[in-house]
């Protein structure tokens, strides 16, 4: 659009508008910044070394098993600061979706002393 095209369009514009914007060889209002087309959602840049492009992670199976005297509902349950520390300890390689998966258990127990967490980490096959 023309200058004088967005001031009719526009009467209140703002003069960075209005230059920004106006262009005679331009025929329509256009965006700031440009739209990003590089990868799509969840797209990798591999090397290639698999079909799809992306990398072959070997995946490890977490499962917490929470003793407790009143069992939580499992989405209750807080164990990102524990996860966080077995990834620290070198105990797990990361805890991204590519590298782990998990499940939550939660048991009932009848004292105090019974009442613990148990952690299971095994390799996906």
């Amino acid at each position: 659009m023309t200058r004088e095209e967005l001031q009719a369009r526009y009467p209140n514009a703002s003069e960075g508008f209005l230059r920004r914007n106006a262009d005679p060889g331009d025929s329509g209002v256009r965006a700031t910044y440009p739209k990003r087309t590089e990868l799509l959602p969840l797209d990798s840049k591999a090397s290639g070394k698999t079909k799809g492009g992306g990398r072959v992670v070997q995946r490890d199976k977490v499962t917490y098993r929470i003793f407790a005297i009143r069992p939580a509902d499992w989405d209750n349950n807080s164990i990102k600061g524990l996860q966080d520390l077995l990834v620290t300890a070198g105990f797990l390689r990361g805890d991204a979706w590519y590298q782990l998966e998990g499940s939550i258990v939660s048991e009932k127990v009848h004292s105090k002393e019974e009442e613990k967490t148990v952690v299971e980490i095994t390799p996906c096959r």
